[in-house]
């Protein structure tokens, strides 16, 4: 089976994991996890964290905390026409 690229979405702000065209066919929502850096809370004189990376644990808020990153779920509806992000 041979393709051509159809689109291209490059510079979507989040991992996607499931997405949806609305009925009318004018909006893509879709849903994915954002990350947001964390500074580590000692660093050597090179920058690199003294402490070992933890496993991956909960916040308790629905996010996840792994190796000085937090994961937080976010919804992005774009407009599909034009692309750009409404909500």
């Amino acid at each position: 089976m041979a393709g051509k690229l159809r689109d291209d979405w490059s510079g979507v702000p989040i991992r996607v994991t499931d997405m949806a065209v609305t009925p009318d066919m004018t909006r893509l929502v879709t849903v994915g996890m954002d990350y947001i850096a964390m500074l580590p809370t000692t660093a050597d004189s090179r920058g690199v964290s003294r402490e070992p990376t933890p496993p991956p644990t909960s916040n308790g808020n629905g996010a996840t905390v792994n190796g000085g990153r937090q994961s937080e779920n976010r919804m992005i509806i774009y407009d599909l026409k034009s692309k750009a992000i409404e909500l």
